[in-house]
């Protein structure tokens, strides 16, 4: 048996922010964590303090994603493979290349572009239509983050159930909860907030459906101008952008009402999460949802798309709207929510059950058993 097991880990463009660096940086942890005796090739964009381990190298690229990145990358980690000795490779983001010798791995996060292809790029539209499920059927293994996105990977690509798992992602905040130092949030805290508002937590991109959102609070702002606002956290999304939706808040005159705070740091993060009186999630297609996980791990009770893996993160902890799309739903789930006590307490107990069941599926450990499986390892 080899001694020295070296594993690549392609993770190109985790430094943006958003539930793709959430979930791969909590799992590159938790992974080199636990297999010391394995040699850690990770290819990054940036530099990433948290992987500061002995048994990690970080190799950092200029590219983030897109054709360019892929093309680079296929030219270059056959030589990567060769020279460094990699016996394994995990496309971490989405897209992989083609290589020779080492097994391989790819994780899928989502099938956004393929059921969604008018909110992305035509180039996008195609590699995920025609390049992609090719690519992936060339996989040793294939990692889906939810058995929604398993399902999907199944019916679109036609790949062998038998090559896919299913690994949960977890939020950031999965360590405090792990580690006793984040306790459940006190009823009489939650239905007293020494702040008031609506939450939205995640990108600014098309798939969001922020704008049905902003047109929600435009009809409540309407009922009652003394509405809590909506407070927006998260960075726009190049490649979807749906920033205009800030020029239509001015357009409503609603910038009393919709705050946009942007990226921001963890801990601010967990400050603005805590105080928030309702979650609200707006989403047309997640492969996962982490901000849902989040929002009910973190005592929030929340409304959500009935869709794809939100269905399944969220189960019956949240109210899940059928009619997404339609502002005046969303405004009257939001109105019905804000007036019942009773049935926020009920969703802030329910979600941080949810939460605690959806970690205790979330493991690194099944990863690391595929590994050796596909390595002959004992």
């Amino acid at each position: 048996m080899k001694k020295n097991i070296k594993i690549g880990i392609d993770a190109l463009g985790i430094n943006d922010e958003g539930g793709g660096r959430t979930s791969i940086l909590h799992y590159l942890n938790m992974l080199t964590s636990q297999s010391y005796d394995w040699e850690f090739i990770i290819y990054l964009s940036e530099h990433e303090q948290s992987l500061n381990k002995p048994n990690i190298k970080q190799v950092i690229l200029p590219f983030k994603r897109g054709i360019i990145a892929r093309l680079f990358m296929q030219l270059f980690l056959p030589f990567e493979i060769i020279f460094k000795g990699i016996d394994l490779i995990h496309f971490t983001k989405g897209q992989a290349s083609l290589v020779p010798k080492a097994k391989t791995v790819l994780t899928i996060h989502d099938l956004t572009i393929v059921f969604h292809p008018d909110i992305h790029s035509k180039l996008s539209a195609f590699y995920w239509k025609v390049i992609q499920p090719w690519i992936t059927r060339k996989m040793d293994a294939v990692f889906a983050v939810s058995i929604n996105t398993a399902k999907d990977i199944i019916e679109q690509y036609k790949i062998n159930p038998e090559k896919i798992t299913v690994i949960y992602n977890a939020s950031q905040f999965y360590d405090l909860v792990n580690n006793n130092k984040l306790l459940p949030v006190p009823q009489e805290i939650q239905d007293e907030k020494p702040e008031s508002y609506i939450l939205y937590v995640g990108v600014l991109a098309l798939k969001k459906n922020l704008e049905t959102l902003v047109r929600a609070i435009d009809l409540l702002v309407k009922r009652h101008a003394d509405f809590p606002p909506l407070v927006l956290v998260g960075p726009r999304y190049s490649e979807s952008d749906a920033g205009y939706i800030i020029d239509l808040v001015d357009a409503l005159n609603l910038s009393e009402y919709i705050i946009y705070k942007g990226k921001v740091k963890k801990e601010e993060l967990l400050r603005i999460y805590k105080n928030a009186l309702i979650f609200v999630f707006p989403s047309i297609h997640e492969g996962f949802g982490i901000p849902c996980l989040e929002a009910m791990q973190l005592g929030v009770p929340l409304i959500a798309s009935k869709t794809s893996g939100i269905i399944e993160v969220v189960g019956d902890a949240g109210i899940l709207i059928d009619e997404y799309q339609s502002p005046e739903v969303w405004a009257d789930a939001i109105e019905s929510l804000f007036n019942d006590r009773f049935l926020r307490s009920q969703l802030i107990q329910k979600g941080l059950l949810r939460s605690e069941d959806i970690h205790s599926r979330h493991s690194p450990v099944e990863a690391i058993n595929i590994y050796k499986t596909l390595l002959s390892i004992q």
